[in-house]
């Protein structure tokens, strides 16, 4: 089951992926300040779990399982590369000091 949700969470970020490249998905304001929030902390999250699994010896296995850990990196740095997508689209033009 574990995988199968998997598996679906990586068909999903194909797909937005995809659309983002091909102009599908419009810049998103709340995105943008919202997606950086919940990247980061999912982030920090996991890499807090793989830190404790390396460094505490009687730590429970699930803080030691490497490849759900390594899944939730990917999907953390998806997430916090999606909100650049979303700040980028969402900042202010710069003016061209050059002409």
């Amino acid at each position: 089951m574990l995988l199968a949700a998997q598996l679906l969470i990586l068909a999903i970020m194909c797909r937005s992926s995809w659309r983002v490249q091909h102009g599908g998905v419009s810049s998103s304001r709340r995105a943008a300040i919202l997606l950086p929030w919940v990247g980061s902390t999912y982030m920090a999250a996991s890499l807090a779990r793989l830190a404790i699994g390396m460094s505490v010896p009687r730590a429970p296995a699930w803080f030691k399982a490497w490849i759900s850990g390594t899944f939730h990196l990917v999907l953390a740095g998806f997430l916090v590369t999606l909100a650049i997508f979303h700040q980028r689209a969402n900042a202010p033009e710069k003016f061209d000091n050059d002409q």
